[in-house]
């Protein structure tokens, strides 16, 4: 017979010793916490951002929140854009355009992290990386993932285009200018879009050895990450734990009407 038990929860003293952060209009923690303190608004429409980095309202605004393949709202929070070094991640320039945005901004925000943890440069050395793992929360392939799908769908553009009466010329034509945009399936794009490799590339980057993964949770996810590494360093699998979260949005119906955010409000 179950009898009711109430485990002993183990004790939770834990210390955050480095944090970094890459928010809209925030390059960085400090800039994140200066818009805090100021109260400013970093939501802002689309079209007062480059269009060649993000996307034209022409192409994807509908107002009605059911229309299909659109987005219903305007306005949004946009991260800026990263000088990332490829070389100094140890990548080939030419791997970047196979990796998903999402693990280059997880490579660049943990080495800030690093750094505010003490964990680079003098004195890092003395520390066990083995000890150290790496545990991020995130939703979704990233945006290499729609390229490769689409490729995917290739065979059937074919038969659309054959059966529209285009010769078979045109046809191929266009379908090899369509391949020609889209990544190819090989041993950069394969992992370029999963998850887990951004945790993989940080722990092998920074040579950390400890229990390194990625956990979904949808919105929670970095919140279920952060519970996860509290869990491996109160059962003694890790001494530290670089964790949070990464996210790359999508057509989800997640967007406020009116182009404002208050979750709290």
């Amino acid at each position: 017979m179950l009898q009711n038990h109430t485990p002993t929860p183990p004790p939770l003293d834990i210390a955050i010793v480095g944090m970094a952060s890459h928010f809209p209009d925030a390059a960085d923690l400090y800039d994140f916490w200066s818009n805090i303190v100021n109260g400013h608004d970093a939501i802002r429409d689309v079209e007062t951002v480059d269009p060649v980095e993000y996307w034209k309202p022409e192409d994807y605004y509908d107002p009605d929140p059911r229309a299909a393949d659109k987005v219903y709202g305007r306005k949004a929070g946009f991260v800026p854009p990263i000088n990332f070094d490829p070389v100094g991640f140890k990548l080939p320039p030419l791997m970047l355009q196979s990796i998903s945005t999402a693990q280059l901004f997880a490579l660049h925000v943990a080495k800030q992290a690093m750094a505010d943890a003490g964990l680079l440069g003098p004195g890092a050395d003395k520390v066990d990386r083995d000890r150290i793992g790496v545990i991020l929360g995130g939703s979704g392939n990233g945006n290499t993932a729609f390229s490769l799908a689409v490729r995917q769908q290739i065979p059937f553009l074919r038969n659309i285009l054959l059966n529209s009466g285009l010769s078979a010329e045109v046809a191929e034509d266009t379908v090899e200018r369509l391949q020609g945009l889209s990544l190819e399936w090989n041993e950069d794009s394969f992992p370029g879009f999963l998850g887990n490799v951004a945790c993989g590339r940080i722990a092998s980057y920074f040579d950390l050895g400890g229990t390194s993964y990625m956990v979904d949770a949808a919105c929670a996810s970095s919140l279920a990450a952060i519970k996860a590494a509290i869990g491996e360093l109160t059962d003694g699998s890790c001494d530290a734990v670089l964790t949070g979260g990464q996210c790359q949005s999508d057509r989800l119906l997640q967007q406020d009407r009116a182009g404002q955010c208050r979750r709290f409000g």
